[in-house]
């Protein structure tokens, strides 16, 4: 959920109304009450900040501003105030505090993963945890559902403002129709994490795949594991199906600037596309590179932190070059190798139909696509540079 917080507190603080108008308040008060719902509804996402200025080490929602044990809490301290104590404004006001923050964390479970219980525990929650909602349509249309979800909760809002509801309803309805036309088209090019993925825990050892170095938990890193998550498949395989999932993914024009909204909801930079295909198979640029730095930070630009520390090419090259997987520019290539060209351009090197090409993601193509290899380096010169992470065996056929 992005742009609907806001909207789903203020609603909550309305349909709780019934309670508090007992009460006798002013108009102001109401006011105020409405106001306070719309910016608790908001505030979990205060740790956003933290996340980009402090540290991009964690997800924002396995911050304790997103879990639901201070918001409870806040909740029953309202309840006791309105109870016993003669200030029942600031009763309400504590109490619709409460319930807003309460309302982000059950709408970002619906299609997300939340650490409910932090710091408790670091486990997520989400509906998309249950077997049944992976396979159902709406996982399947899951920018869809997002989409309908967010505008229903901002009409259904809205529908409280307006005195002519007749005539609101058929706009929202008409407007809908032709709005729902861009999701539907969105969902079938984007190129997302594998949430799932990341916050599970192959090897049952209290650390998410995503913070974990060895996922399967059979003694090899993932940089040297054959087979990363332990589904008895060479990680090429896997990278392999990437290429399809993020082949004709759409470019985000604003280069992840917007609090990464287009990124969230699936979009690439050329950074972005590689570290995802990566991630997806079990290579988490930002954990390997936090852990490289911590070993060797010679030759590093800024510090794991920083969100731009794991996007940063330069950097890229750098914890490569410790591994001993940066190879020279004249280096055969192999399948799913990271290309570096003069212009700072990055691809990933594949084969179609034994045609040298490169999946890339760049403004000038709308979606991310497989050029030949030499149409590149016309483009963004000669290749400087090969990383090697996951290579296609030579015996391996397809």
């Amino acid at each position: 959920m992005i742009i609907s917080h806001g909207p789903l507190g203020y609603g909550v603080a309305y349909l709780a109304r019934r309670f508090w108008l007992k009460i006798k308040l002013t108009k102001k008060q109401e006011r105020i009450i409405y106001i306070v719902g719309f910016i608790a509804g908001i505030f979990p996402d205060i740790d956003l900040f933290f996340y980009y200025f402090v540290s991009a080490s964690f997800s924002h929602r396995q911050f304790i501003s997103h879990s639901i044990l201070p918001y409870l809490a806040i909740l029953i301290v309202g309840l006791i105030i309105l109870k016993l104590s003669k200030k029942k404004f600031v009763g309400v006001i504590i109490i619709t505090t409460g319930l807003g923050t309460l309302s982000h964390l059950l709408i970002d479970s619906v299609l997300g993963l939340t650490a409910l219980l932090t710091p408790i525990s670091n486990k997520l929650f989400g509906l998309v945890l249950f077997d049944w909602f992976q396979t159902s349509i709406f996982m399947h249309f899951s920018l869809v559902t997002m989409f309908v979800i967010e505008i229903l909760i901002i009409m259904a809002a809205g529908y409280t403002f307006i005195k002519n509801k007749k005539q609101y309803l058929y706009i929202c309805a008409t407007t809908f129709a032709i709005l729902i036309i861009v999701p539907v088209y969105v969902n079938f090019h984007v190129f997302r994490p594998n949430g799932l993925f990341y916050y599970a825990d192959y090897d049952d050892d209290g650390i998410l795949n995503s913070n974990d170095l060895n996922i399967d938990g059979d003694g090899f890193d993932n940089i040297v594991d054959i087979d990363i998550d332990g589904d008895g498949e060479d990680n090429s395989l896997d990278i392999y199906r990437e290429t399809f999932e993020a082949e004709g993914s759409l470019y985000d024009y604003t280069e992840g600037i917007f609090a990464e909204i287009p990124l969230r909801l699936g979009f690439v930079t050329t950074e972005k596309l590689i570290e995802r295909m990566f991630a997806n198979v079990g290579i988490f640029f930002g954990n390997e590179m936090t852990t490289d730095y911590e070993l060797n930070s010679i030759g590093y630009i800024g510090n794991p932190s920083k969100n731009e520390f794991t996007e940063n090419i330069d950097n890229w090259k750098n914890w490569l070059s410790h591994l001993n997987r940066m190879m020279p520019a004249d280096t055969y290539l192999n399948e799913f190798d990271i290309l570096f060209f003069e212009s700072e351009h990055v691809g990933i090197f594949t084969r179609v139909d034994g045609e040298d090409r490169v999946l890339e993601a760049d403004g000038i193509h709308f979606h991310t696509s497989q050029i030949p290899l030499e149409k590149v380096i016309k483009r963004e010169g000669d290749i400087v540079s090969v990383g090697r992470l996951l290579p296609k065996p030579i015996d391996k056929q397809y």
